[in-house]
């Protein structure tokens, strides 16, 4: 299963020390270069265990044409995670954001956020 996130379902994970659900409900997460450059720039994050993690991956997109349009309604970190998201086929995408949700489904991207990753570990126990 592919998983690319955004950076708010990361840093809000992290700000309420749950930033191993995902691990545990995924495995794998991949972020582009531009989320990993908005965590770095978040001055409240503690980034130790994300450094430190075997499970988080950073890719760099490819379609920069695409990315460039996207750039028009959306910021570098959603632009980059949709663009990764289709690049990479994935399975789902992580964006709490309104309206790079609305684009992500659009573009016929499988979408959750915050909300959905609590929801499914409460599931899973």
């Amino acid at each position: 299963m592919i998983i690319v996130s955004d950076t708010s379902p990361i840093s809000n994970l992290l700000k309420i020390g749950q930033i191993g659900l995902l691990r545990e409900i995924y495995q794998a997460v991949v972020i582009p270069e531009a989320v990993w450059e908005e965590l770095k720039a978040a001055q409240d994050l503690n980034l130790t265990e994300v450094l430190a993690s075997d499970w988080v991956s950073i890719k760099e997109i490819t379609d920069r044409v695409f990315f460039d349009s996207l750039l028009v309604e959306l910021d570098a970190g959603e632009a980059a995670a949709i663009v990764l998201a289709q690049e990479l086929n994935a399975d789902i995408l992580l964006m709490d954001e309104r309206s790079g949700r609305q684009k992500a489904l659009s573009l016929g991207l499988h979408v959750t956020g915050v909300v959905g990753i609590l929801l499914t570990a409460k599931g899973l126990g």
